[in-house]
């Protein structure tokens, strides 16, 4: 194992990291686990320490979102944006107002929290004071907070009508005949009369 110390540094302090090598050296390190998400709960406080993260009043749960989070919040101390990833540690949906998007005083601020899975008993309600206070802008005021509970119904209630007609195909039958044919008679009489004048008496003797 490579020596961390400065090529300066006081024999003493060599010679402990030269004890600390030899009983680290048959350890197996990658069994350590220190991420929030995965790492035994034992471990949680420390974590807590390492990052400066106060986790006194939160359970295991909350605690480990909030520890998840530890570096970005310390990035962005002081933004709303870091005060709503607290909150979410906590409670499921969260709104952050500032004084310009509701035309209030400035430098004040309004909290919106929602809660379909725990009622807002002593405890959430110290929590959330305390979570505004610790990550909020030093110079922001909080003007009011909203709390909503809700209630997530997985019941559905459907109804259903339906309508429709019989029809009944009949054999082909003739309702309306109508005939079309033209028939002429025709009658002619033909009326000749012979008249004979100057008849020869002479010849008939």
């Amino acid at each position: 194992m490579k020596s961390l110390l400065p090529s300066n540094e006081s024999q003493f302090l060599r010679f402990l990291e030269l004890l600390g090598r030899k009983s680290l050296q048959d350890c197996d390190l990658k069994s350590i686990d220190i991420l929030p998400q995965s790492t035994p709960s034992e471990i949680l406080p420390q974590l807590a320490l390492m990052f400066d993260i106060d986790i006194t009043n939160l359970n295991e749960e909350e605690a480990r979102k909030l520890l998840s989070n530890a570096i970005l919040m310390h990035k962005n101390a002081g933004t709303p944006k870091v005060l709503k990833t607290a909150l979410n540690a906590v409670f499921k949906e969260v709104e952050i107002k500032e004084w310009f998007a509701y035309a209030g005083t400035p430098f004040t601020f309004r909290v919106k929290v929602s809660e379909p899975t725990k009622s807002f008993d002593k405890r959430t309600l110290a929590l959330l004071d305390y979570l505004i206070e610790e990550y909020k802008n030093v110079r922001s005021v909080l003007e009011a907070v909203e709390l909503e509970v809700t209630s997530e119904n997985q019941s559905f209630n459907a109804s259903v009508s339906v309508g429709g007609e019989i029809l009944s195909v009949l054999p082909y039958q003739t309702t309306q005949a109508s005939n079309v044919n033209s028939s002429f008679i025709g009658v002619g009489i033909f009326v000749c009369e012979i008249t004979k004048q100057h008849l020869n008496t002479q010849e008939a003797s």
